[in-house]
């Protein structure tokens, strides 16, 4: 009997180690994969978000956007940017969500696109104010915030908001 637990125990132990490890793993994946990306899209110089959708984490915010540690005030962007700020719950949010793909990929270039969980990055959703999901904010091609919108939007509701606030058309 006591060979037996001792054996499951092993087990277990082995078990929960390989996982560790294999989560361990995907993270490093991960990080390779991105700067692969980074990589190839700095010689195509395309950005590595451009086309997509990307998550956006306080993070990338300070990365990509702006950074709030330096608090200098300096857009580090290069293109205009729309930030869908979403709840994985929310209801619009996954009817707006591939909307916003496809756009993604019409203003490959022009525009970078990126979503924010609003349970997962509370601190930049308190920072843009966020009330309401979906709530899509708008900056032009200097970093500033042109306009929002709050709630489900039809794609040409989408392409003239893009138009107005982000290409200035």
């Amino acid at each position: 009997m006591k060979k037996l637990l001792f054996m499951t125990a092993v087990a277990v132990l082995s078990m929960l180690a390989a996982c560790a490890n294999a989560k361990t793993d995907n993270a490093n994946d991960e990080a390779e994969s991105e700067a692969v990306e980074e990589v190839a899209d700095a010689q195509s110089g395309a950005t590595h978000y451009s086309g997509k959708v990307r998550d956006l984490t306080m993070k990338k915010y300070n990365h990509y956007i702006f950074n709030t540690e330096t608090n200098d005030g300096k857009f580090l962007g290069t293109h205009p940017i729309v930030i869908d700020f979403y709840a994985t719950w929310c209801g619009p949010c996954k009817q707006l969500s591939p909307k916003l793909e496809a756009l993604a990929k019409d203003f490959k270039g022009k525009i970078d696109f990126f979503r924010v969980d609003v349970d997962e990055e509370t601190k930049l959703a308190q920072m843009f104010n966020i009330e309401a999901m979906p709530t899509l904010v708008y900056f032009d091609g200097n970093g500033n915030i042109t306009g929002t919108s709050v709630g489900l939007l039809t794609t040409d509701e989408l392409q003239a908001n893009i138009n107005k606030y982000c290409l200035k058309k």
